[in-house]
Protein backbone atom coordinates (compact mmCIF):
# COMPACT_ATOMS: atom_id res chain seq x y z
CA UNK A 1 0.00 0.00 0.00
CA UNK A 2 1.42 3.51 -0.84
CA UNK A 3 0.83 5.26 1.98
CA UNK A 4 2.50 2.27 4.23
CA UNK A 5 5.58 2.56 1.67
CA UNK A 6 5.99 6.18 1.84
CA UNK A 7 5.74 6.24 5.63
CA UNK A 8 8.74 3.45 6.29
CA UNK A 9 10.72 5.30 2.99
CA UNK A 10 10.50 8.34 5.49
CA UNK A 11 11.28 6.92 8.49
CA UNK A 12 14.44 4.64 7.41
CA UNK A 13 15.52 8.46 5.69
CA UNK A 14 14.91 10.51 9.11
CA UNK A 15 16.80 7.74 11.01
CA UNK A 16 19.69 7.98 8.90
CA UNK A 17 20.14 11.82 9.84
CA UNK A 18 18.81 11.98 13.46
CA UNK A 19 22.18 9.41 13.47
CA UNK A 20 24.04 12.76 12.29
CA UNK A 21 22.54 15.60 14.12
CA UNK A 22 25.55 16.39 16.89
CA UNK A 23 28.07 16.28 13.90
CA UNK A 24 25.42 19.51 12.78
CA UNK A 25 26.36 19.17 9.02
CA UNK A 26 24.18 21.49 6.52
CA UNK A 27 22.97 18.78 4.47
CA UNK A 28 22.13 16.45 7.13
CA UNK A 29 20.56 19.30 9.20
CA UNK A 30 18.64 20.39 6.00
CA UNK A 31 17.63 16.84 5.16
CA UNK A 32 16.51 16.23 8.71
CA UNK A 33 14.09 18.82 8.44
CA UNK A 34 12.55 17.46 5.81
CA UNK A 35 12.31 14.68 6.49
CA UNK A 36 10.01 15.20 9.66
CA UNK A 37 7.78 17.67 7.52
CA UNK A 38 7.29 14.95 4.85
CA UNK A 39 6.04 12.37 7.76
CA UNK A 40 4.44 15.32 9.86
CA UNK A 41 2.39 16.20 6.46
CA UNK A 42 1.77 12.70 5.65
CA UNK A 43 0.40 12.46 9.12
CA UNK A 44 -1.59 15.51 8.76
CA UNK A 45 -3.01 14.64 4.81
CA UNK A 46 -4.44 11.42 5.92
CA UNK A 47 -4.81 11.48 9.26
CA UNK A 48 -8.24 9.92 9.38
CA UNK A 49 -6.69 7.01 8.66
CA UNK A 50 -4.44 6.41 12.07
CA UNK A 51 -5.67 6.39 15.46
CA UNK A 52 -5.42 10.27 16.79
CA UNK A 53 -3.48 10.02 19.84
CA UNK A 54 -0.56 7.52 18.54
CA UNK A 55 -0.77 9.80 15.45
CA UNK A 56 -0.77 13.45 17.19
CA UNK A 57 2.22 12.41 19.89
CA UNK A 58 4.51 11.75 16.33
CA UNK A 59 3.75 14.40 14.62
CA UNK A 60 4.58 16.82 18.14
CA UNK A 61 8.04 14.69 18.16
CA UNK A 62 8.99 15.42 14.80
CA UNK A 63 7.83 18.82 15.02
CA UNK A 64 10.09 19.71 18.39
CA UNK A 65 12.58 17.66 16.41
CA UNK A 66 12.35 19.97 13.02
CA UNK A 67 12.33 23.33 15.38
CA UNK A 68 15.79 22.28 17.10
CA UNK A 69 17.45 23.13 13.71
CA UNK A 70 15.35 25.49 12.95
CA UNK A 71 18.22 28.08 13.65
CA UNK A 72 21.25 26.51 12.53
CA UNK A 73 19.27 26.09 8.97
CA UNK A 74 18.51 29.92 8.94
CA UNK A 75 21.92 30.36 9.55
CA UNK A 76 22.84 28.03 6.59
CA UNK A 77 20.51 29.86 4.70
CA UNK A 78 21.79 33.05 4.83
CA UNK A 79 25.46 31.95 4.23
CA UNK A 80 24.36 30.37 0.92
CA UNK A 81 22.90 33.66 -0.66
CA UNK A 82 26.16 35.36 -3.08
CA UNK A 83 25.71 38.96 -0.94
CA UNK A 84 26.43 38.04 2.13
CA UNK A 85 29.20 35.28 1.35
CA UNK A 86 32.53 36.28 2.16
CA UNK A 87 34.36 39.11 4.22
CA UNK A 88 33.29 40.36 7.59
CA UNK A 89 29.60 39.21 7.03
CA UNK A 90 30.42 35.56 6.29
CA UNK A 91 32.78 35.71 9.24
CA UNK A 92 29.87 36.55 11.86
CA UNK A 93 27.79 33.53 9.84
CA UNK A 94 29.97 31.10 10.53
CA UNK A 95 30.59 32.58 14.33
CA UNK A 96 26.75 32.28 14.65
CA UNK A 97 26.61 28.71 13.15
CA UNK A 98 29.40 27.67 16.02
CA UNK A 99 27.74 29.30 18.79
CA UNK A 100 24.35 27.29 17.25
CA UNK A 101 25.64 24.06 16.90
CA UNK A 102 26.90 24.30 20.19
CA UNK A 103 23.17 25.26 21.58
CA UNK A 104 21.77 22.33 19.36
CA UNK A 105 24.05 19.69 21.53
CA UNK A 106 23.26 21.22 24.83
CA UNK A 107 19.57 21.31 23.83
CA UNK A 108 19.37 17.65 22.89
CA UNK A 109 21.14 16.09 25.94
CA UNK A 110 17.79 17.60 27.91
CA UNK A 111 15.72 14.73 28.75
CA UNK A 112 12.28 15.96 26.70
CA UNK A 113 14.41 16.35 23.61
CA UNK A 114 16.40 13.43 24.10
CA UNK A 115 12.93 11.49 24.10
CA UNK A 116 11.77 12.84 21.21
CA UNK A 117 14.67 12.54 18.81
CA UNK A 118 14.41 8.86 20.54
CA UNK A 119 10.41 8.46 19.08
CA UNK A 120 11.11 9.76 15.99
CA UNK A 121 14.57 6.84 15.85
CA UNK A 122 12.82 4.80 17.02
CA UNK A 123 9.95 4.63 14.52
CA UNK A 124 6.39 4.10 15.18
CA UNK A 125 5.98 3.94 11.23
CA UNK A 126 7.12 0.47 11.45
CA UNK A 127 4.18 -0.72 13.19
CA UNK A 128 2.02 1.68 10.83
CA UNK A 129 0.87 3.64 13.44
CA UNK A 130 -2.38 1.75 13.52
CA UNK A 131 -2.47 2.06 9.72
CA UNK A 132 -5.95 0.57 9.07
CA UNK A 133 -6.62 -2.31 7.04
CA UNK A 134 -8.75 -1.83 3.88
CA UNK A 135 -7.71 1.82 2.38
CA UNK A 136 -8.03 2.06 -1.42
CA UNK A 137 -6.16 3.79 -4.14
CA UNK A 138 -8.96 6.17 -4.35
CA UNK A 139 -9.11 6.96 -0.62
CA UNK A 140 -5.40 8.07 -0.91
CA UNK A 141 -6.28 9.97 -4.30
CA UNK A 142 -9.03 11.87 -2.22
CA UNK A 143 -6.52 13.05 0.41
CA UNK A 144 -4.13 14.22 -1.53
CA UNK A 145 -6.97 16.09 -3.67
CA UNK A 146 -7.65 17.74 -0.64
CA UNK A 147 -4.48 18.58 0.44
CA UNK A 148 -4.22 20.41 -3.11
CA UNK A 149 -7.52 22.34 -2.80
CA UNK A 150 -6.24 23.85 0.39
CA UNK A 151 -3.72 25.12 -1.52
CA UNK A 152 -5.06 26.35 -4.40
CA UNK A 153 -7.60 28.23 -1.75
CA UNK A 154 -4.73 30.56 -1.71
CA UNK A 155 -3.68 30.83 -4.96
CA UNK A 156 -6.83 33.83 -5.58
CA UNK A 157 -6.82 36.04 -5.10
CA UNK A 158 -2.57 36.51 -5.88
CA UNK A 159 -1.32 36.77 -1.98
CA UNK A 160 0.00 40.07 -1.61
CA UNK A 161 0.86 40.36 2.49
CA UNK A 162 3.85 38.57 3.85
CA UNK A 163 1.48 36.56 6.13
CA UNK A 164 -0.60 35.77 2.79
CA UNK A 165 2.75 34.19 1.39
CA UNK A 166 3.91 32.74 4.45
CA UNK A 167 0.72 30.99 4.48
CA UNK A 168 0.85 29.96 0.76
CA UNK A 169 4.54 28.63 1.18
CA UNK A 170 3.32 26.44 3.98
CA UNK A 171 0.75 25.09 2.09
CA UNK A 172 2.43 24.37 -0.75
CA UNK A 173 4.66 22.13 1.31
CA UNK A 174 2.52 20.48 2.83
CA UNK A 175 0.44 19.79 -0.40
CA UNK A 176 3.99 18.79 -2.28
CA UNK A 177 4.25 15.44 0.12
CA UNK A 178 0.99 13.77 -0.56
CA UNK A 179 1.21 14.49 -4.18
CA UNK A 180 4.26 12.46 -3.99
CA UNK A 181 2.66 8.96 -3.12
CA UNK A 182 0.68 9.35 -6.05
CA UNK A 183 2.34 11.04 -8.95
CA UNK A 184 2.50 7.31 -10.72
CA UNK A 185 -1.67 8.08 -10.95
CA UNK A 186 -2.06 10.20 -14.13
CA UNK A 187 1.55 10.51 -14.37
CA UNK A 188 1.87 13.20 -16.82
CA UNK A 189 -0.32 15.61 -15.08
CA UNK A 190 1.50 14.59 -11.68
CA UNK A 191 4.84 15.23 -13.05
CA UNK A 192 4.10 19.15 -14.29
CA UNK A 193 1.89 19.85 -10.83
CA UNK A 194 4.92 18.49 -9.24
CA UNK A 195 7.43 20.68 -11.32
CA UNK A 196 5.42 23.91 -11.04
CA UNK A 197 5.03 23.08 -7.53
CA UNK A 198 8.53 23.33 -6.87
CA UNK A 199 8.86 26.44 -8.96
CA UNK A 200 6.68 28.18 -7.00
CA UNK A 201 7.84 27.23 -3.65
CA UNK A 202 11.48 28.03 -4.63
CA UNK A 203 9.80 31.59 -5.76
CA UNK A 204 8.64 31.91 -1.89
CA UNK A 205 11.52 30.36 -0.59
CA UNK A 206 14.04 32.66 -1.64
CA UNK A 207 12.18 35.48 -1.30
CA UNK A 208 11.60 34.27 2.19
CA UNK A 209 15.50 33.97 2.53
CA UNK A 210 16.39 37.83 0.86
CA UNK A 211 13.96 39.00 3.63
CA UNK A 212 15.94 37.69 6.64
CA UNK A 213 19.29 38.29 5.29
CA UNK A 214 18.30 41.82 4.87
CA UNK A 215 16.67 41.86 8.31
CA UNK A 216 19.88 39.99 9.45
CA UNK A 217 22.46 42.89 7.86
CA UNK A 218 19.57 45.59 9.69
CA UNK A 219 19.59 43.84 13.09
CA UNK A 220 23.16 45.53 14.47
CA UNK A 221 24.23 48.76 12.99
CA UNK A 222 27.87 48.53 12.19
CA UNK A 223 26.62 45.63 10.17
CA UNK A 224 23.93 47.65 8.52
CA UNK A 225 26.77 50.27 7.03
CA UNK A 226 28.71 47.62 5.98
CA UNK A 227 26.47 45.77 4.07
CA UNK A 228 24.54 48.56 2.64
CA UNK A 229 25.73 47.12 -1.01
CA UNK A 230 24.52 43.65 0.09
CA UNK A 231 20.63 44.92 1.12
CA UNK A 232 20.10 46.84 -2.24
CA UNK A 233 21.61 43.43 -4.24
CA UNK A 234 19.38 41.52 -1.53
CA UNK A 235 16.47 44.13 -2.25
CA UNK A 236 16.49 44.24 -6.31
CA UNK A 237 16.51 40.38 -6.09
CA UNK A 238 13.45 40.31 -4.10
CA UNK A 239 11.49 42.79 -6.23
CA UNK A 240 12.43 40.23 -9.58
CA UNK A 241 11.21 37.47 -7.97
CA UNK A 242 8.13 39.43 -6.88
CA UNK A 243 7.64 40.05 -10.53
CA UNK A 244 8.22 36.52 -11.14
CA UNK A 245 5.44 35.22 -8.75
CA UNK A 246 2.51 36.05 -10.52
CA UNK A 247 3.52 33.51 -13.57
CA UNK A 248 4.53 30.76 -11.27
CA UNK A 249 1.20 31.34 -9.79
CA UNK A 250 -0.65 31.40 -12.80
CA UNK A 251 1.61 27.79 -14.38
CA UNK A 252 1.25 26.02 -11.10
CA UNK A 253 -2.95 27.15 -10.77
CA UNK A 254 -3.09 25.66 -14.49
CA UNK A 255 -1.22 22.60 -14.13
CA UNK A 256 -3.32 21.59 -10.41
CA UNK A 257 -6.89 22.18 -12.78
CA UNK A 258 -5.66 19.23 -14.85
CA UNK A 259 -4.34 17.18 -12.26
CA UNK A 260 -7.56 18.10 -9.99
CA UNK A 261 -9.72 16.73 -13.37
CA UNK A 262 -7.51 13.57 -14.00
CA UNK A 263 -8.09 12.36 -10.51
CA UNK A 264 -11.40 12.96 -9.92
CA UNK A 265 -12.28 11.35 -13.28
CA UNK A 266 -10.38 8.34 -11.30
CA UNK A 267 -11.97 8.52 -8.01
CA UNK A 268 -15.26 8.66 -9.73
CA UNK A 269 -14.30 5.58 -12.29
CA UNK A 270 -13.30 3.59 -9.18
CA UNK A 271 -16.41 4.63 -7.39
CA UNK A 272 -18.92 3.51 -9.99
CA UNK A 273 -16.95 0.20 -10.15
CA UNK A 274 -17.13 -0.30 -6.40
CA UNK A 275 -20.77 0.01 -7.07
Amino acid sequence: MRLRRALRAGQAALQVRLSRLPEADEHDVHQCRVECRRLRALLKSFRAFFPTEQARGFRAALERVAGLLAEIRELDGLAALPPLQGGQGGRELAAARQRAVKRLVRRLASPSNRAAVELCARGPCRDNLGLRAGITNADVLRRARRAWRRAQVLLQPRPRTQRQLHELRIHLKNCRYPLEIVSDISPDDAATLRRRLRDAQQNLGDQRDAEAAADWLRSDPARAVRGRAARKSLERWVKQLDRDLDPALARLARAGKRWDHAVTRLIERDLRGRA
